[in-house]
């Protein structure tokens, strides 16, 4: 018999999802609640739980699971806001994250996924702050590489103004 041990950060994001196949999943709003007091509470747990974030999200982009998709990047709309002071310990990753969301040609295509794309970009550029963008090298190529792409996908591909 083999025993495995799940870290709490990766529980605590595991049980945010909903269960099925559906494309147009929530997180579950207790599960949710609790995960950002976690990493509220303290840096590393943060650390932790955006590290996790990126290899889920990549997991479910092989799988197309895009219902999981979605709740990764509501829950990460949702970190942004409710850690704003702590923007960057985490933001590296979601740009990440999003990048490959975009480029990955299971998921760019479906307008509800760009669109929590960009509700989630919305809410990290209104809370960056001037010292991020001016210190950080590998930051600002992160985020020139994902506007490049997000605006690339957005005018050639989806043709919606609205998400321009």
């Amino acid at each position: 018999m083999r025993l495995s041990f799940t870290p709490k950060h990766q529980k605590l994001v595991n049980q945010c999802y909903p269960t099925g196949r559906t494309p147009d999943k929530k997180p579950k709003s207790s599960e949710t609640s609790y995960l950002l007091y976690y990493v509220n509470s303290r840096r590393t747990k943060l650390e932790k739980v955006s590290t996790y974030l990126m290899k889920k999200s990549a997991a479910d982009l092989n799988h197309r699971r895009i219902g999981n998709v979605s709740v990764t990047l509501e829950l990460m709309n949702k970190i942004v806001v409710h850690c704003k002071e702590n923007l960057n310990v985490f933001v590296k990753d979601f740009l990440q994250i999003m990048t490959k969301v975009l480029s990955n040609n299971n998921v760019n295509n479906d307008v509800t996924v760009v669109e929590k794309v960009e509700e989630t970009f919305g809410s990290i550029c209104h809370y960056l702050d001037g010292a991020l963008c001016s210190g950080d090298a590998e930051f600002i190529h992160l985020y020139q590489v994902f506007v490049n792409l997000y605006f690339q996908l957005v005018t050639d591909r989806l043709h919606n103004d609205d998400l321009l």
